[in-house]
C-alpha cells in the first residue's frame, strides 16, 4: 500500500498538480460512485445544491459536456435532513440530467478544502490530479479550457 501511495504522489509531483481527494458516495440510482474508479478519464466534479441559482444556470453546460463524452459527477451538497434525494431527483429530471449525481457530505467538503461558495467545479485529469478549480458558475468556455485532452 505504501509503495502504491508513493507512486501516486510521485506522479502527482512530477506534474506539479495535487492528487484529487478520493470519495465514495451514494448516487441517486442506489449505486456508489468512487472517484478512483474513474481514473484514466477526465472527470468534472461539480459541487452544487438545489437552492443555488448559479448551480441551476450552469447545469445545461455540464449536461452538454457529458453528452460530448466527458465524465461529469454532480455532488449535491443540500442539507441531508431535508429529504434531499427526492428533491435532487426531481431537479435532475426537470433539467434532463443524465450524468451521475451523488449525495455529498461534510467529509467530502473538507477533503476539497471546504465549500464556502457553490457551485464549485474541480477538473481531475486522467492521472488523478487536480487540473483546475472553478469557484462560482462555470461557463462553457471555462469547462472547455479545463477539459481539453489532459
Amino acid at each position: 500500500m505504501r509503495v502504491a501511495l508513493a507512486a501516486v504522489l510521485a506522479a502527482s509531483c512530477a506534474h506539479g498538480r495535487p492528487p484529487a481527494p478520493d470519495f465514495d458516495l451514494p448516487a441517486l440510482d442506489g449505486r456508489r460512485v468512487r472517484l478512483a474508479d474513474l481514473r484514466g478519464r477526465i472527470v468534472v466534479v461539480n459541487f452544487w445544491a438545489t437552492w443555488c441559482a448559479p448551480c441551476r444556470v450552469e447545469t445545461p453546460s455540464l449536461q452538454a459536456l457529458h453528452e460530448r463524452g466527458v465524465t461529469v459527477v454532480g455532488v449535491d451538497m443540500d442539507d441531508p435532513a431535508d429529504d434531499t434525494a427526492a428533491r435532487v431527483a426531481a431537479f435532475a429530471a426537470e433539467q434532463h440530467v443524465t450524468y451521475p449525481i451523488v449525495l455529498g457530505d461534510d467529509a467530502v467538503a473538507r477533503a476539497y478544502g471546504g465549500l464556502a461558495l457553490l457551485p464549485r467545479t474541480v477538473v481531475v485529469g486522467r492521472d488523478g490530479t487536480v487540473v483546475g478549480t472553478i469557484s462560482g458558475m462555470a461557463t462553457p468556455s471555462d469547462l472547455a479550457a479545463l477539459t481539453s485532452d489532459r
